[in-house]
């Protein structure tokens, strides 16, 4: 089975890591590195600078780069280790864009029995998304509260989001907009 886990070449051979693993120690060793990456699009030099040289060191700790050595010449440079860690995010945002559709076909249908194989990059790439599920169910409940405040049906998508189940989504969709509809006595269940 291909799993098409993030690799690299260390020098010496090809190192594969788990991504997850990789992103949990990142983050473990630097709480704030969202910002840092955020910083190295400033213009301003000392952040930008600064931003890349912690980045790259993040990176020598996480993939257990050697330190460059200036009398040999071997070891791994401060811009090879950014490079390595640039490397590593551009493949953690292909999945993550990879499974996108994948994660919010999820979060609509909520699906608990997946019908295709999912390969470990692929649930990674999931893993990835439950924001953007999360995001896509609380503006879901949202759009139903403020549906609430009129006599417009209340969305099934809110039920979904709340419910988390379609049976159960379905029900509380039929049961509330029913009696919405029979206290103000029009009833269009769309």
């Amino acid at each position: 089975m291909d799993r098409n886990i993030f690799s690299y070449h260390n020098g010496i051979k090809t190192v594969y890591v788990d991504p997850l693993a990789v992103l949990e120690s990142v983050y473990a060793d630097s709480p704030k590195f969202g910002r840092l990456v955020e910083q190295t699009k400033s213009q301003e030099f000392p952040d930008w600078s600064l931003a890349i040289g912690s980045i790259a060191e993040t990176a020598r700790r996480v993939f257990d780069l050697p330190d460059f050595n200036q009398d040999t010449g071997e070891g791994w440079t401060r811009k090879q280790c950014f490079d390595l860690m640039r490397e590593f995010l551009n493949f953690v945002n292909s999945k993550k864009k990879e499974w996108r559709m994948m994660a919010d076909l999820l979060s609509s249908y909520h699906l608990p029995n997946l019908p295709i194989a999912i390969d470990y990059t692929g649930l990674f790439g999931l893993w990835l998304n439950i924001p953007r599920v999360g995001h896509r169910h609380a503006y879901a409940v949202w759009q139903g509260t403020e549906a609430t405040k009129s006599n417009a049906t209340i969305p099934w998508e809110w039920f979904a989001a709340v419910g988390l189940l379609d049976d159960v989504g379905e029900e509380m969709f039929f049961d509330a907009n029913e009696a919405r509809a029979m206290m103000t006595g029009s009833i269009d269940l769309g």
